[in-house]
């Protein structure tokens, strides 16, 4: 029997744990421990005309098995890192997430969301069209560890598993 999970806005303990799930996902692309620390203690506030920032985990009784990071610059918010432990995948933790980050980021006043993912990442760009999201425009080689373009994708924050309106798909500008 797979073990039940939970959300929970994260706390200031989980930077570590946080940093090592990034590393497995990510590789060098990932986040640092410091850097996922800062998240977690803007958490819920905004501070200096800076935006306001949302660390969401899933975890089950032993262990963290993704999270999201938004953050929101009214009237625009943004999907900053999303990640689910490769073991953990195919159990609707993701959707799951992403649903909670739309959500927060409707109830903070968000208009739109965007985000940017690899082009090859055809499972997240499932996700995330699945939520709303349309492509809008492609970065040519955004990522680097292995070099790849990226889909910048953006959707009304009132839509998410909802399913109302979406922002039509342009033609991206390729560069």
């Amino acid at each position: 029997m797979i073990p039940p999970w939970r959300l929970c806005p994260a706390a200031a303990g989980d930077a570590q744990a946080l940093a090592r799930l990034d590393a497995e996902v990510f590789g060098s692309q990932a986040w640092s421990e410091s850097l996922l620390a800062h998240a977690i203690a803007g958490s819920g506030r905004a501070g200096d005309g800076g935006p306001l920032t949302s660390v969401v985990l899933a975890r089950d009784d032993s262990q963290i098995l993704g999270y999201i990071v938004t953050s929101a610059i009214i009237p625009e918010g943004s999907v900053d890192s999303l990640a689910v432990a490769a073991h953990a995948r195919r159990r609707g933790i993701g959707a799951a997430l992403l649903d909670r980050g739309l959500a927060d980021a409707r109830a903070r006043g968000v208009s739109e969301v965007y985000l940017e993912v690899r082009a090859g990442n055809t499972p997240a760009i499932g996700l995330y069209r699945s939520r709303g999201f349309t492509r809008f425009a492609l970065r040519r080689n955004y990522y680097s560890h292995p070099r790849e373009d990226a889909w910048c994708m953006r959707t009304r924050a009132g839509v998410g598993a909802i399913g109302a309106e979406t922002i039509g798909e342009a033609r991206p500008t390729i560069s």
